[in-house]
């Protein structure tokens, strides 16, 4: 996504699930005018388990 005027730094947004667990919903990278957004498919996603192993 675009943004309107570049952060200075890189973060990220955290929300919580429905379980109690968290997910990144969006990535800001420090001194760039777009954030990586990432679609929640929900806790317990084979992507999150995956990575795990």
């Amino acid at each position: 996504m675009k943004l309107e005027h570049p952060l200075r730094e890189s973060s990220v947004v955290v929300v919580p699930n429905n379980d109690g667990s968290r997910s990144i919903s969006r990535i800001n990278f420090g001194k760039k005018d777009f954030a990586l957004e990432l679609e929640n498919e929900g806790a317990g996603s084979g992507a999150a388990a995956g990575a795990a192993k």
